[in-house]
């Protein structure tokens, strides 16, 4: 038995009934397997499974077969977990489909678990009961688990085809001579019962079909199709492969044989060999066809019409209703590529009907995407003879609604065959998809496959394969970042421990108290702690001595002391423990006097005024040991410790006082060196808390003969610890809820916050402007911000990106921030692209490391590769007034708030995407959704026959843009796209669905997109994967951001109102379009009513905090009111320009006839008229350089 049954059973346990019930039950099985320890892929005796079920069922006080019931409905949610949802709901469109299809899933999956027994599943309609299915079932192990296949096909029912079944048992493998154990399936509510056995969509169509045909065969039967008929009948009689006993015929179930049991070659394998005499007729039958008349196939092939091939003709031994069965999306076609006949399941593929196809030149319904053919041509197909190609659909208009339909989803690959010398040819295809997700979004299952293809193995061992790779590849991730986790506990166990006594506790080992004979301790607080506490706020305090602590970690470091612990304000180091050092009172003098300089670069947050400490060193001996179970704290005990606590007690602001016996050996010291070490002051007698009067000095500073502490290296020192507290990043610790500030204009108390995890664009200060690094990102002059100017988030951290507000209670505040967000007008190009390059960066990286993504060792490359590839892009705009770099940074950085916004508040309906990848495909999609545009709408250029209407079928702007973006990232950038395509395999497909959904004018994608997005919203779990949720919200994020400019604010509306005004103009004047000067007032209320307005409503659960159908009404509401007025200035403004124009033109031309009249004149042209003899008029310069 597999180890993941057993592994099952006891995540069954544990989640039903508990731990401790799990453990009972090993115990009462003879379990020794730790808790979680079973291995999935090794082998277990089957007597352990068997032990274990007995032990549950008498620990649970149930049957034993309850107990396998229900393992078999849990074994269901347990594989959904381990990642095969997607396989398991592609194994065929109803459960009859779902069972047979278990073979082969099992047949492949005996490749990666050798280990494993699969069973053998076989179905077939029951003949006494309409609409129930029969299933066999058979194992080596006899009817051990039959209960175990009861629980999972109710599970399966249920979850995947949302019906209740009822299975009766009829057979019992082993009993009576059963070779297989048998079940009556029947749906318990009688009107879902055709979910057995029918696909739960569109039933009424096939059953039309299947009439259908079954009217063309009677009407054109010939005696081939009753040659076939009578040797189906003779085979009517066939046996289940499991039992002995025979299914009798009738004309029904030789239907049933037509359409399944020839194209089972298990059933026919074994039926010939167990009936002789029926195989010899099988036999004889396939010779009559296979010698049938050279004559009737040629004028067969001859006739292009759709009576060219019946029903009852026969094809090399099969006839043409068994071919279009058999091969389902094939086409045959005659000489003159005319459709003479298709696969069964081909029209629907298609979205046609199938007598609208036959006859028809196969070029209009299908076009070859590889290799890149022009046309269909004999002596290309030829060449292609031996080769696989690839078919996409022709898109075409439908009739009916005269609306152009286009199925973008679907693709084949197949093969040529010659069926005749007439010339008719087949092109046997299949779907091609190469793994679930592809299989899905084309709209089938496992079971729609054809048999012949192979493809139903190909798409199990891609999946299969993907599973096991994903799988091994996050283990291995997983066992990297467990090893960098285990690197971080030992470092930050180290710092808080002494190594050896750290090892020594990780061993388990009692680490006894040890005595330190030569010891210098050091304390220290701050001057007028109490007094800082009191007058700022708790994070200020914080930072406050997040500084201090920096440098004296720092400098404690670099004179090799051992710091014992912080309490407060409170500093305590030491030297000469754990590892003895013959000069710790050195180390600890040098220490003391570096700290007490360096300090004073840390300001108080009271006054502003630099940081004092009082120090206190002292000399002596003292034990240290572990104290403590729970959170082992490594301490100093002996009466050195209390004296030297009374030295810093006692101590003065600013001053280091140090003990006698501590001045004794420093003054040693300084005697046995080159000159005095140390420069001192005695202080005399100082009365201290149980020590009585002690005689004490102030380390005054340390001479020019110390190399470590001289007044020279004192300098560098400082600069040192400056540079040190650069490289950090201080920030306000978001400890509570609010940041409370001063009202300034009558600003009061502005409600923020800045969350870490929000944010993509390193150091944006969202007051009145968002700041990066040497650029800006305005927020609009009449943000709600200009009247509380300040910084706000002045020393964000790398981590901060783009933080937002806190909406609970000035909700406004938010509104007003989208409301006005745009780029600063005076950045140059390059500084747009290094500002997108930043974005791209800060999120590639934080989206790598939230899908647990190992950062490749090359990030610096590819960083570089990045800033490339945004330049490159920002080159290949079009300099167009609205469609232009300007504007696909606007669309950038509205797609980069809005995906942060929905990251952070989308779960209002529990819609977070799972996708860690969804923040940088958005923004890499705004980047390049319109490079090379032209500047005209998709209509114009099909108007105009444009090449690209040509080239690409629909939405050819956006095609382009997909093929210029991509495929410069693809083959440009290729260390870049690699590293990129391995973290997230799906980004092109991502990117592409997003890209194509800002064509606002394709009524058919805007429609797939609004029933995909309804679909996410509305479905399960179980009705929506994750692609499609990830798809879904990208595309909607990039529409919301592609025409963010109407749901802003009213002055950035008008802004790019204006530019795609004047486009229009432009291409108007080119002899492109319409003239926008008529009717454009009105043209922008019906844009909004009928298209932003439906948008932003339908999105209002991604982002609710941006309120884009209130800002929507808002900018309406103004256009409403002056509209008209702003595009009567624009008419004006367009008038005043085309007269200066004409005006310039006709002076141009005027000069230029002058000029000419001054070739014509005489040589002897006088200088007194015109100046210099031959100088031509001023005017006219300009024209000789034409």
């Amino acid at each position: 038995m597999l180890g993941l049954i057993n592994d099952c059973a006891e995540q069954l346990v544990i989640d039903k009934f508990g731990l401790d019930a799990w453990h009972a039950i090993k115990e009462s099985a003879g379990c020794k397997v730790k808790d979680y320890g079973f291995e999935q892929h090794g082998a277990y005796p089957d007597s352990s499974t068997v032990d274990i079920v007995v032990a549950a069922a008498d620990a649970l006080n149930v049957t034993v077969d309850d107990v396998l019931e229900l393992f078999g409905q849990y074994f269901i949610e347990y594989t959904i977990s381990k990642g095969y949802d997607n396989l398991l709901r592609c194994q065929g469109s109803t459960l009859r489909l779902w069972l047979s299809n278990l073979n082969a899933m099992h047949d492949h999956l005996q490749s990666s678990l050798p280990a494993g027994n699969f069973p053998v599943f076989w179905c077939e309609n029951c003949m006494d009961h309409e609409g129930s299915i029969i299933l066999h079932y058979y194992s080596v192990r006899g009817a051990l688990l039959g209960s175990v296949v009861v629980g999972i096909v109710k599970e399966v029912a249920h979850l995947y085809f949302d019906v209740e079944v009822r299975m009766d048992r009829l057979a019992v493998q082993g009993e009576g001579g059963n070779k297989c154990t048998t079940w009556r399936i029947t749906a318990v509510d009688p009107e879902k019962k055709h979910k057995l056995t029918m696909k739960s969509s569109a039933d009424a169509d096939a059953i039309i079909i299947q009439e259908t045909m079954q009217r063309r065969a009677q009407s054109k039967s010939n005696q081939g199709d009753k040659s076939l008929r009578s040797s189906l009948t003779s085979l009517s009689d066939i046996q289940c492969p499991f039992s002995q006993s025979y299914m009798r015929g009738s004309p029904d179930s030789v239907n049933t044989l037509e359409s399944a049991s020839l194209s089972n070659s298990f059933c026919l394998s074994e039926h010939k060999m167990d009936n002789p005499g029926v195989e010899d007729e099988y036999l004889e039958n396939k010779m009559m066809r296979r010698h049938a008349s050279a004559e009737n196939l040629k004028a067969l092939a001859q006739n292009g019409d759709s009576k060219g091939l019946k029903i009852g003709d026969y094809v090399h031994g099969l006839p043409s209703s068994k071919v279009c069965s058999v091969f389902p999306y094939h086409v045959m076609v005659n000489e003159r590529f005319k459709i003479v006949q298709m696969g069964n399941a081909l029209p629907d593929m298609l979205m046609r009907d199938y007598e609208d196809l036959i006859g028809l030149s196969v070029d209009k319904v299908l076009r070859f995407s590889k290799p890149v053919l022009a046309g269909f041509h004999w002596p290309t197909l030829q060449r292609l003879a031996d080769q696989k190609f690839f078919l996409v659909p022709v898109p075409f208009v439908d009739p009916k609604t005269g609306a152009k339909i286009e199925a973008t989803d679907v693709k084949f690959k197949g093969n040529i065959i010659q069926i005749a010398e007439g010339g008719n040819v087949m092109f046997v295809l299949s779907p091609d998809a190469q793994n679930i997700s592809e299989l899905t979004q084309m709209g089938l299952t496992m079971s729609d496959l054809p048999l012949h293809s192979f493809q139903r193995d190909v798409v199990f061992l891609g999946e299969h394969i993907a599973s096991e790779v994903r799988t091994a590849h996050k283990l291995d991730r997983l066992s990297k970042r467990l090893e960098n986790e285990k690197n971080l506990s030992n470092t930050l166990l180290n710092s808080m421990l002494p190594p050896s006594v750290a090892e020594s506790l990780r061993a388990g080992k009692t680490v006894e108290p040890q005595l330190y004979e030569n010891v210098t301790l050091f304390f220290s607080d701050v001057v007028g702690f109490t007094t800082i506490c009191d007058a700022v706020e708790p994070w200020d305090v914080i930072d406050m001595l997040n500084q201090l602590y920096t440098i004296m970690d720092h400098l404690a470091s670099r004179f090799n002391l051992y710091k014992v612990e912080t309490i407060g304000d409170a500093y305590m180091c030491c030297s000469g423990l754990p590892t003895p050092d013959e000069n710790h009172a050195q180390n600890i003098a040098n220490f003391a006097l570096a700290v007490s300089e360096c300090v004073r670069l840390v300001e108080s947050p009271a006054d502003g005024s630099p940081l004092q400490l009082r120090i206190g060193i002292h000399t002596g001996h003292c034990m240290g040991g572990v104290v403590g179970t729970l959170t082992p704290h490594y301490c100093l005990f002996g009466d050195m410790v209390n004296t030297t606590s009374r030295h810093e007690s006692t101590s003065l602001n600013g001053k280091i006082q140090c003990s006698s016996v501590l001045y004794e050996h420093l003054a040693e010291y300084s005697a046995d060196s080159s000159g005095p070490q140390y420069k001192f002051t005695p202080r005399g007698y100082v009365e201290m808390k149980g020590k009585g009067r002690c005689f004490t000095y102030w380390l005054d500073s340390g001479t020019k003969h110390n190399d470590a502490v001289s007044p020279k290296k004192m300098k560098e020192l400082r600069k040192e610890v400056k540079g040190v507290l650069s490289k950090k990043k201080w920030k306000k610790r978001k400890y509570f809820n609010h940041v409370r500030r001063k009202s300034i204009g009558g600003f009061d108390e502005a409600t923020l916050s800045f969350p870490d995890d929000s944010s993509v664009l390193t150091g944006i200060s969202l007051s009145d402007e968002l700041s990066y690094p040497g650029r800006r990102i305005s927020t609009g002059e009449e943000s709600m911000m200009d009247s509380s100017r300040g910084d706000l988030t002045s020393g964000i951290s790398d981590d901060d990106i783009f933080s937002g507000f806190d909406i609970s209670t000035h909700s406004d505040t938010k509104r007003t921030i989208w409301a006005e967000i745009r780029w600063e007008p005076e950045l140059s190009r390059s500084d747009l692209v290094s500002a997108i390059y930043g974005l791209l960066s800060s999120l590639l990286w934080k989206c790598a490391d939230d899908a647990m993504e190992e950062i490749p060792e090359n990030r610096k490359q590819l960083d570089s590769e990045l800033l490339h590839y945004v330049d490159r892009i920002s080159s290949l705009y079009e300099a167009h007034p609205f469609h232009s770099w300007d504007h696909a940074c606007q669309v950038t950085l509205s797609a980069m708030f809005l995906v942060n916004e929905y990251h952070e508040f989308g779960g209002a309906k529990g819609l977070v995407d799972k996708n860690p990848f969804l923040r940088f495909i958005t923004v890499f999609a705004a980047l390049i959704h319109d490079v090379k545009h032209l500047g005209l709408p998709n209509a114009q250029l099909e108007k105009d026959k444009h090449c690209l209407s040509i080239i690409f079928q629909g939405s050819y702007l956006e095609r382009q843009s997909i093929q210029v973006g991509l495929g410069i990232f693809i083959e440009d950038f290729p260390e870049l796209s690699t590293a990129i395509l391995k973290m997230c395999p799906e980004f092109l497909h991502l990117v592409t669905s997003a890209v194509l959904a800002t064509d606002v004018a394709n009524q058919n994608i805007q429609q797939n997109i609004q029933d995909r997005f309804e679909r996410v919203m509305q479905g399960s779990s179980n009705d929506v994967t994750e692609l499609e949720k990830t798809q879904s919200v990208v595309e909607q994020i990039l529409l919301l951001a592609d025409v963010g400019h109407c749901s802003q604010g009213y002055s950035n509306f008008l802004k790019w109102n204006e530019c795609f005004f004047f486009e229009c103009l432009k291409n108007y004047k080119a002899g492109h379009g319409f003239d926008p000067r008529d009717g454009w007032y009105q043209g922008q209320i019906g844009f909004l009513q009928s298209y932003i307005l439906p948008l932003t409503e339908r999105c209002s659960a991604l982002v609710p905090r941006c309120e884009l159908t209130k800002g929507t009404k808002h900018v309406l509401h103004l256009w409403k009111q002056h509209g008209q007025e702003w595009t009567k200035n624009l008419v004006d403004q367009s008038i005043k320009a085309e007269s200066a124009e004409s005006e310039k033109k006709m002076q141009e031309e005027d000069g230029y006839e002058e000029f000419l009249a001054f070739l014509a004149m005489p040589s002897n042209y006088s200088s007194t008229t015109h100046g210099i003899v031959g100088k031509p008029p001023d005017r006219a310069r300009h024209k000789t350089g034409l």
